[in-house]
């Protein structure tokens, strides 16, 4: 014979899971609902308007896929509107410091040597005002926020969103029927400044999708640089 109250312990369990899973399905429910955002196409025109006002930044670059196509790999530097900038590039492998200035572009070889070359990328177009950020922002289509996250103590906004391919063209060719792609960007609920974006495309002649992920921060911090000797 069964103890008393035995047979109750599994019921009161079972019930608990039950209310449990209810919650957690609530929960999920109001932590996915949209409804609150804000609204992309604010979000994006403020966007716009924010970044045409920014006179520097540091940058960090990657791509990641199908990366034949590409000169580069990777860039980390910092950039000025009036055409400075310095940093690194990661070309075929291997790290080369690079400075920009006054329209010459420097890069250190391996042997620490410094020469001055065609720029193998060019990151202050990220600040021209004709075909760099405020540009993309400004030509942005379908956009829609999808969520919230935080990124650099900042409250940032998710949106999605078609935007022009002058950036990625910088880059490398596209092929046909590319002529907006698709975006993922995360701006600053309170700044309007764009702290990162991720756009996926595809180049000719490559064995499958590629996508170039830019994160932004230290905005508006004067930077000097000096051309080295060559």
């Amino acid at each position: 014979m069964r103890a008393p109250g035995r047979a109750a312990a599994p019921a009161a369990w079972a019930g608990l899971l039950v209310i449990s899973t209810l919650l957690a399905g609530l929960l999920a429910a109001c932590g996915t609902n949209t409804a609150d955002l804000p609204h992309a196409g604010g979000v994006l025109q403020r966007a716009a308007q924010a970044m045409a006002g920014v006179s520097s930044t540091a940058f960090s670059l990657s791509v990641s896929g199908d990366t034949s196509a590409l000169p580069i790999t990777s860039a980390d530097g910092r950039i000025q509107k009036d055409g400075q900038a310095d940093g690194d590039l990661v070309i075929g492998g291997q790290n080369y410091p690079f400075r920009l200035l006054g329209g010459t572009f420097y890069l250190q070889n391996p042997d620490n040597s410094w020469v001055s070359s065609p720029p193998a990328y060019d990151p202050t177009t990220l600040l021209d005002p004709t075909i760099g950020l405020a540009s993309l922002l400004s030509g942005t289509t379908g956009g829609k926020t999808v969520g919230q996250t935080s990124m650099q103590g900042q409250t940032t906004d998710e949106v999605q969103a078609r935007v022009p391919n002058t950036l990625i063209k910088q880059l490398t060719d596209l092929t046909k029927g590319q002529n907006t792609l698709a975006a993922t960007m995360w701006i600053g609920d309170t700044t309007g400044l764009l702290y990162k974006f991720a756009i996926p495309f595809r180049a000719p002649d490559t064995d499958g999708p590629t996508t170039v992920t830019v994160t932004l921060k230290d905005y508006n911090k004067p930077i000097h640089i000096v051309a080295p000797k060559t």
